[in-house]
């Protein structure tokens, strides 16, 4: 349609959008300002980061890592593979606003703090009732038209899925859980002897966000995976279900991770008890539409290198065009990551960092713990950790050659970033000097549903554009902006 009347700016950005085809340059939901500004300040530890800034700013957050030491959340920010494997850390949720980038609050395990990190005065959560565990057993969503609102979905094993309301405008806009509106029953457990997990929350198609989480039986192969919708008018209690059979009830999903076009999700299985069968990369399909969760036309599985270890991590690339992971495998003072090129058939390359760590050797070290690697985004990047080993004597060697190798997980960070414009090639971030008492802490971010600030600029529609940017418009009907009157179409037709 072609306005013959109409004022200079909304008519350039009409034409800049048609003729441009505006919309295929457009970015994923996590690249735009509101989700960066959102998970601009992460905290390690010692030490926090402002990723507002390039290179990030680092600040000392002494108090928060008392506040974690003192809810009993990190003794010690080391690994060592004489304990469990396939360890969980504390889950740690900093939720910022979306416009300045400023701290609002803090979620951990057994309470919400405000940006000063003082707990708020409603913000606990009774250790009888919720999991105790470091699991992602809290996650974040703002309320969809209320900036100051926001839900905390907490996971018991006795209430199920619950959430709190976060009240920016109460304790004297520090913030505070609503009164009413804390441990608000959404779905009771699936299974009697339950283990459950969010996996994130996702922009849906219609102006909404879809909460994911997985579910399994501890004495089965049995799981689930549901995804809650939340809208504008809350949460619908009745979720989209989907069922699935573990090959073994060993194998631990572990590592979901949901890729930036909203369409699929990864995860790594592991078998704890008796390796078989071998670890490996799995995908299924969502669809942001309705929330169907399925494995029809999903990527292809991908067995991993095999290690006693185990605690294998990855991601998405930000463009969403491949998988990276790092499977412990170190060799030649090197770390090995594997990329995955999601459209080619999941061709494998690839690619080393350079850092210094003791290779395996069984003459030398009774215990080895391998060197553990976390990624998370943000922006066009994947940060990760760069851990340091130390060693101790292994006492029950009686030649008193044996020791035991492990590490302090996060003493620097570095960022992996496409080399030139995609990520054929990758290219690192210089280091981040850290501490030793720090740890890459990889929590869902807060994100934001596509709404009406996501259209295209100085132009009014009669719909709101809530799906990916990229997807073709239909017919599209121009309305006058506001305190504008007497419009004249091309058609001889007056307007508003």
């Amino acid at each position: 349609m072609t306005l013959s009347s109409i004022n200079k700016k909304g008519i350039i950005a009409l034409l800049l959008c048609l003729c441009l085809n505006l919309p295929g340059n457009a970015q994923f939901h996590a690249q735009r300002s509101i989700h960066l500004k959102a998970n601009s300040n992460w905290f390690t530890g010692f030490y926090s980061l402002d990723l507002k800034t390039a290179p990030p700013g680092v600040t000392e957050t002494d108090k928060f890592l008392g506040m974690l030491r003192s809810n009993g959340l990190e003794s010690s920010y080391t690994i060592e593979y004489n304990e469990q494997k396939g360890r969980r850390h504390a889950n740690i949720i900093p939720v910022s606003h979306p416009q300045t980038g400023a701290l609002r609050f803090i979620v951990v395990p057994n309470q919400i703090f405000d940006r000063n990190i003082d707990p708020m005065p409603n913000g606990d959560w009774d250790f009888n009732l919720f999991y105790t565990s470091n699991g992602k057993k809290r996650i974040v969503a703002p309320f969809i038209h209320d900036p100051d609102k926001y839900y905390a979905f907490a996971l018991s094993q006795t209430l199920g899925l619950t959430y709190s309301v976060v009240d920016m405008q109460l304790n004297n806009g520090l913030g505070d859980v609503a009164p009413g509106l804390k441990n608000v029953p959404v779905r009771k457990p699936e299974f009697l002897d339950t283990d459950a997990e969010f996996i994130d929350i996702v922009p849906g198609n219609n102006c909404d966000l879809w909460l994911l989480m997985t579910e399994s039986d501890q004495e089965s192969n049995s799981y689930t995976l549901s995804a809650y919708n939340i809208t504008a008018s809350g949460i619908d209690t009745t979720p989209v279900i989907a069922y699935y059979e573990r090959k073994t009830m060993w194998d631990m999903l572990w590592d979901f991770k949901v890729s930036p076009d909203r369409e699929s999700i990864a995860y790594i299985s592991l078998n704890v008890v008796d390796y078989l069968p071998g670890s490996h990369l799995n995908f299924l399909r969502f669809n942001p539409d309705n929330g169907a969760i399925t494995d029809n036309g999903a990527y292809p599985s991908v067995p991993l290198t095999e290690t006693d270890n185990r605690d294998m991590h990855g991601n998405f690339t930000p463009d969403n065009s491949a998988f990276i992971i790092y499977t412990n495998e170190y060799a030649n003072g090197n770390a090995i990551f594997y990329k995955y090129e999601l459209a080619d058939n999941m061709r494998k390359s690839s690619f080393t960092y350079a850092f210094p760590y003791p290779q395996y050797d069984w003459y030398k070290y009774s215990i080895y713990t391998p060197p553990i690697i976390s990624l998370k985004p943000h922006g066009d990047k994947l940060y990760f950790n760069i851990p340091e080993y130390y060693t101790k004597p292994d006492l029950n060697d009686m030649e008193h050659k044996l020791k035991y190798v492990f590490h302090y997980t996060c003493i620097k960070m570095s960022a992996i970033k496409p080399a030139g414009g995609n990520w054929q090639q990758v290219a690192f971030d210089p280091q981040i000097d850290l501490w030793r008492n720090c740890r890459l802490y990889t929590n869902s971010d807060v994100v934001y549903p596509y709404v009406d600030q996501d259209t295209l600029p100085s132009i009014y529609f009669d719909t709101v554009f809530c799906r990916e940017p990229n997807m073709t418009f239909a017919s599209i009907t121009a309305k006058a902006r506001p305190g504008y009157t007497g419009y004249v179409w091309n058609d001889g037709t007056t307007g508003d």
